[in-house]
């Protein structure tokens, strides 16, 4: 069944439910899961607005004792995150890590949504530290993200709990250059890249991720960690077909490592496939071959003997700012995305 039909589905549940029906928040709250994911895949905002009725309801209603209490409570502590990023409300952010604890109080150590309620609520505080820059906000969401890789769980939601978890860690790195974070970092994302076999639509994005890992390793003196960038660099590339919103700035992405290893080893190949990656990557972002291009955070160093490439890789990644759409940015994975959201 297609997502619309899912959607239609659910709407048709919520007035057969009575009020005191204590299946009716779990109604609403795959209603709500649902227009979520839609929302995140169309951007239409009535399925925004629609999912935040929906979930508020259900939490609303859900009982301290409904054994699915903590996905409730999670799937409305992630719509409120969509709608914070929407309007910029800092409210609904707090709302949100404040439902996200409340599941997290709902969902004990070997209770089946633990994982899925850690989870979130270090998404949840990440994104706050992103915002504000608060370091409580990004070591509490490093303790939770340590605590949703534990439980037993899917490679695929371990994968994606593993890049969340490694992005925290690397955004620490940048502030306290401790070499255990980046360290931490490299081993969470890397094992990420390694859950997801090849044709998962994750996988790029993760290989991105740890691109950006490994050329900050690359800065530290590990000579193999520029060649591996490269190569994960290019293999997220490969995996992107022309036409995909994200070809541009991963082309932009592998001509990044290709300066980095020129400057490591001037080889002039590497010059001219870094020229070609961007030339690419500007044609794409220019000429309408799609129609938004993501906004990744920016690389923390580029060399200086090449202002034209830095100007040309800087033009690539620009329409996606503008466009305010969440890119291959470390830490950015948010959660999976299955319809419906409970059993």
């Amino acid at each position: 069944m297609g997502l619309d039909s899912e959607i239609a589905a659910w709407r048709d549940l919520v007035p057969a439910t009575e009020p005191e029906d204590p299946e009716r928040p779990l109604v609403l709250s795959n209603l709500g899961y649902c227009l979520r994911a839609r929302y995140e895949l169309s951007g239409d905002p009535s399925d925004l607005y629609e999912a935040v009725a929906a979930s508020t309801e259900a939490r609303d209603s859900v009982s301290a004792d409904e054994p699915r209490r903590a996905a409730v409570l999670v799937n409305h502590a992630l719509v409120l995150l969509l709608h914070f990023t929407r309007h910029g409300v800092t409210a609904d952010l707090d709302a949100a890590i404040e439902t996200a604890r409340a599941a997290v109080e709902a969902a004990p150590p070997r209770h089946p949504d633990n994982a899925a309620a850690l989870s979130a609520l270090a998404i949840l505080l990440q994104t706050r530290f992103r915002m504000f820059g608060r370091l409580a906000d990004l070591n509490d969401a490093i303790g939770y993200g340590r605590g949703a890789i534990e439980p037993p769980q899917s490679a695929d939601d371990l994968a994606l709990r593993l890049a969340n978890l490694g992005g925290a860690r690397y955004a620490r790195f940048e502030l306290s250059g401790l070499a255990d974070d980046l360290t931490a970092a490299l081993e969470a994302v890397g094992s990420a890249v390694l859950l997801t076999p090849e044709g998962n639509a994750s996988r790029p994005r993760f290989l991105s991720n740890l691109v950006e890992v490994l050329i900050a390793r690359a800065r530290t003196g590990d000579s193999a960690a520029v060649d591996a960038a490269v190569e994960a660099a290019q293999d997220a590339v490969d995996a992107t077909p022309d036409g995909h919103a994200d070809r541009a700035v991963r082309l932009s992405n592998l001509s990044g490592a290709l300066q980095v290893r020129h400057d490591s080893h001037a080889g002039p190949s590497d010059l001219d496939a870094a020229v070609a990656a961007v030339r690419e990557a500007v044609r794409i972002a220019t000429d309408g071959h799609v129609e938004r291009s993501p906004a990744e955070q920016p690389w923390q160093r580029s060399t200086q003997s090449l202002p034209d490439l830095r100007r040309a890789r800087r033009r690539a990644r620009g329409a996606g700012r503008l466009a305010g759409r969440r890119g291959d940015g470390i830490g950015d994975a948010g959660p999976s995305r299955r319809c419906p959201g409970l059993g």
